[in-house]
This record gives C-alpha cells, structure tokens and sequence, in this order.
C-alpha cells in the first residue's frame, strides 16, 4: 500500500488483518459509544508486517435514527495507533426496526433488497446510495483517515496504545 502525503510518499507493508479485542463495536448495535478492545501489536509483529489493520462496522443512535458506523484501528510494531471512522448513512425505519429487534444489519438489508449476503458485496451503505459509496470504498477511506498518526508523527506524539 502506497500512501501519498504532500511531496513524500510512504510504503508500509500491510500483511496481517485483523480485529481488535472482542469486537470494536461489541456487537451489531451500538448507543453512543465505541470500544476498541485492545489493539494486539503482536499480530503485526507476529506476521512481519509493519501494520495490524482491524475493521469493524455496525451501527448507532442518532438524533435522526439509526445510522451506520464503521472504524478503522491500525497498530504498528511500536504501539502507534491510528484510529479511521465513520462512515454513517441513515438507515430506512423497517431496518432500523429491525437491528433494534435483534437482526444483524446485514441480515436486515438482505431482507429489504431481497438478496442473500449483501454485507460481503456492496454493503448497506452501497445499497442505500445506489453505490454512490460502497462497503469497500467506505473502509478504503478509513483505513486512510487511520493512516494520520503515521504520516504526521509529529502531529501525533502520543497515539500509542495504552498499557
């Protein structure tokens, strides 16, 4: 993966992939907060590679309604930690109905669109924008918004895990 940032440019080598702790949504349906688990450097060191990546999408309360959310965590092998999110779209009330009542999200977008694994393809997000945006183009984005801290080091002396 190639990162550009002004006139520099910045390989790291992406090998392991990943999810952090339990689950950094701790499950489908999320009010108002985000847990990270805790970010393992050892995934990325185990590997050889320079970054651990964790991705992990689900939802959350709004003042409008359920809306979608996604975050991106990325480790190095020194405990650097980037953190990428959010990616929401309003979801339509019978879905939003129905996470509240239990369904996975993406269960409950194969039942409005009539379709089977739809969270494998283009996602709710895809789905709801006509693929205007997609599940794949939502976490490219975060994956680089967590890059931050690694492309401005000295912007972020104190993004590291925390002991």
């Amino acid at each position: 993966m190639a990162v550009h940032g002004g006139s520099q440019q910045a390989h790291y080598l992406v090998y392991d992939w990943f999810g952090l702790g339990p689950g950094l949504l701790q499950g489908d349906v999320v009010v108002h907060s985000v847990d990270y688990g805790e970010p393992d450097t050892g995934h990325a060191e185990g590997a050889g590679a320079d970054l651990g990546v964790g991705l992990e999408g689900g939802v959350q309360e709004s003042e409008f309604g359920l809306l979608t959310a996604a975050w991106c965590v990325i480790v190095d092998r020194t405990g650097r930690v980037g953190v990428g999110g959010n990616s929401c779209v309003l979801l339509p009330s019978g879905v939003a109905a129905d996470v509240r009542a239990g369904l996975e999200l993406g269960e409950a977008m194969d039942r409005l669109v009539n379709r089977a694994n739809t969270k494998h393809q283009n996602g709710a997000i895809g789905i709801l924008t006509d693929d205007l945006e997609t599940r794949q183009s939502a976490y490219e984005m975060l994956i680089r918004l967590a890059l931050a801290p690694f492309i401005h080091p000295e912007w972020y002396p104190d993004a590291r895990v925390k002991p």
